[in-house]
């Protein structure tokens, strides 16, 4: 399959750019799945990561900007390391991901690499442990779900239940709830 010459396509350098400052993790925060190893024979590398544009590399794409030039379309500061899944995402015309998502990646995922190598930080740092009020939030806004659900069904059931408190362990388990 021939590539389409109105692209504005990343050379190999920029590609090798984007990978190492991303430390070879997709820069999608809830992800950053490492992106490539050493084959099981440890001959040859797995590579499944992609260097995409923040904004598209040709009329038509998604977050396309006529205002940039050639050379800052295909330039490193218009693309991002990505896992090959959201390579995907980020290039399907959903509108979630816009130009200012995609440079906060970015930016978090290269200061993520730099904490990590100048303040000895893990990479990728490791997700902060919510609050028992956060946890708490998301119990009642699933309870909340659950409920209506329960209120569009057919039939509503015949007794009521009230959580007044729930306590919650440090995973995010239920450990008790008052009645």
């Amino acid at each position: 399959m021939a590539k389409n010459s109105d692209r504005d396509e990343f050379s190999a350098s920029t590609k090798r750019l984007l990978e190492r400052q991303s430390g070879h993790h997709c820069s999608n925060p809830s992800c950053r799945r490492i992106t490539s190893a050493a084959s099981s024979d440890g001959r040859t590398v797995i590579s499944i990561g992609e260097a995409s544009h923040i904004t598209a590399a040709a009329p038509g794409g998604p977050r396309y900007d006529p205002t940039l030039t050639n050379e800052e379309r295909k330039s490193p500061e218009n693309g991002i390391w990505l896992c090959k899944d959201h390579a995907k995402a980020v290039d399907s015309k959903d509108p979630y991901f816009t130009v200012k998502l995609l440079k906060e990646w970015k930016q978090q995922a290269n200061e993520a690499t730099w904490r990590s190598v100048v303040e000895n930080v893990p990479f990728p740092p490791a997700p902060s442990t919510p609050t028992d009020d956060e946890l708490r939030a998301r119990l009642m806004r699933a309870a909340a779900a659950d409920l209506a659900v329960f209120r569009r069904a057919g039939k509503w059931p015949a007794s009521s239940i009230c959580v007044s408190a729930c306590k919650i362990d440090p995973l995010g388990g239920v450990i008790g709830v008052q009645f």
